[in-house]
């Protein structure tokens, strides 16, 4: 397995992982754990009940005893063939498949604004006057800014970041504790590829913004350079992605997950 599979066009499937695998070890693949709890996820491995650490099976340690099933019930009848020209769906792409479908099952409403950005425009040009004159070099973009506004709504309206599930087939509202946003970064691969990653900057509620900022910009510079932990993917719970890149006015993500999700086409001003 790739040990930099955070950094693949599979992320997203690494992360749903990573978050079964912090939440059940044992419900993952021994591949997938040995990863997890290698040096390349810079994390000392679990501890179990015994106060030992978690770790994949010894190719050389006896195998354990075998488990008598129960009888075989009759086998269902066979598939038919496959259309000409068809395939299945195997490995990370059928775990997509079967997350998109568990999104059907999730109430959604989506709603556009059109906002005039004349003010934000302004607002812009005039903090990184400021910080020129101050001899600092970083500058503010479009998406610095509606991140960080995205993080005071949510603070002020704490149902923004409300999450809908089912617990013993009830549904249920989750509040969560806090607000970590997780950033759409786009980033060139070692191969020259292109992907996506989507980073999250834990506890964003609590910041002012220059710490969100400093926090924004340490994810951004660790995605481009693939110095990107699994830990560093976890806990999102709401996403901003930004569509504006590819042209269009407004679209909805079409990755289903926990997390709120925003979209913003502010990447048509040169954003990131």
């Amino acid at each position: 397995m790739d040990p930099n599979v955070f950094e693949t066009a599979n992320a997203g499937f690494a992360q749903v992982m990573y978050e079964e695998f912090l939440r059940d070890p044992a419900s993952v693949d021994a591949e997938w754990r040995q990863l997890f709890e290698s040096g390349v996820v810079g994390e000392v491995p679990p501890l179990n009940g015994t106060g030992t650490a978690l770790r994949a099976p010894d190719a050389a340690e006896p195998a354990p005893a075998p488990v008598v099933a129960p009888p075989a019930t009759p086998a269902a009848p066979a598939a038919s063939a496959l259309t000409v020209g068809s395939a299945p769906i195997k490995g990370p792409a059928a775990r997509l498949v079967q997350n998109m479908n568990e999104s059907l099952t999730v109430p959604t409403a989506t709603t556009f604004r059109e906002l005039p950005v004349a003010q934000l425009e302004s607002a812009r040009k005039a903090l990184n006057a400021a910080l020129k004159q101050a001899g600092r070099s970083e500058k503010i973009s479009f998406t610095h800014l509606i991140a960080w506004a995205i993080v005071r709504g949510t603070r002020q309206h704490p149902v923004m970041g409300n999450v809908f599930a089912e617990q013993d087939g009830k549904p249920v509202r989750i509040t969560p504790p806090g607000l970590n946003l997780g950033l759409a970064v786009d980033v060139t691969r070692k191969d020259g590829s292109r992907g996506l990653v989507v980073p999250v900057i834990k506890g964003a509620e609590s910041m002012d913004f220059a710490g969100f900022l400093r926090a924004y910009e340490g994810l951004v510079e660790k995605a481009r350079v693939n110095k990107l932990l699994p830990d560093d993917f976890a806990g999102a719970t709401m996403s901003l992605t930004n569509p504006g890149g590819l042209g269009t006015r407004a679209s909805v993500p079409p990755c289903p997950g926990r997390a709120s999700r925003a979209s913003t086409p502010a990447a048509r001003w040169g954003t990131r």
